[in-house]
């Protein structure tokens, strides 16, 4: 049982086709009961109906029934090849490498600012990083073309940020973004500080 974890999509192995009948999620961490933080990740492992003569069209793709679908925990080399327990972290896809980049949450010392990398295999890599370090929980982020934008949550002090960055996830440094002022679609003050948002990136367009 758990709160305030993430989730993210396996990529394939090498040389899976992309239409497989098996997918996969990891998920990490997360708030448990009373005060308890976790520092597990786990797979799910999801099996899918292959008789094609019953898929339904749907927006020109098939929807295919799941026959079958298993937890399994993922162990790490050691401790300090994983990152700490935390819960409210951002935990997105870095399509290009098929990984994945989890930033921040809050841990038992706080707001934290580390940067993992979730390979496919389910092992964790620290990611080191240049420029000022960016602690955040409860924020939200995205990658878009090998860059990491966070915005908002709460920073080291507890407190709403109302700040949008960036990381180069070639580079390892970190960027603040020009938020513009303009009044948004709905006669608002534009982007403004939140907390517990979601964010999503689409090709050709940004993060949302």
């Amino acid at each position: 049982t758990r709160c305030y974890h993430a989730a993210v999509m396996a990529s394939p192995s090498r040389g899976e086709p992309l239409c497989a009948d098996a997918l996969a999620m990891f998920i990490f961490g997360g708030a448990g009961e009373g005060d308890s933080l976790h520092r597990d990740t786990w797979r799910l492992d999801v099996n899918l109906e292959n008789n094609r003569s019953d898929h339904h069209k749907h927006g020109g793709s098939q929807l295919r029934g799941c026959k079958g679908a298993s937890w399994q925990p993922v162990p790490q080399p050691s401790e300090g090849r994983a990152p700490s327990a935390r819960s409210s972290f951002v935990l997105a896809n870095w399509t290009s490498t098929g990984s994945a980049v989890m930033h921040g949450g809050l841990g038992s010392i706080g707001v934290m600012s580390d940067v993992w990398v979730l390979q496919p295999d389910g092992l964790w890599i620290e990611f080191p990083t240049a420029g000022t370090p960016v602690s955040r929980a409860h924020h939200c982020g995205a990658v878009h073309r090998d860059t990491l934008i966070v915005h908002s949550g709460q920073d080291a002090t507890f407190l709403t940020a109302h700040v949008a960055q960036s990381l180069d996830l070639l580079s390892g440094v970190w960027y603040e973004i020009a938020l513009q002022s303009s009044l948004g679609a709905g006669g608002g003050s534009g982007l403004g500080s939140r907390i517990d948002a979601a964010a999503a990136s689409l090709d050709g367009v940004g993060v949302l």
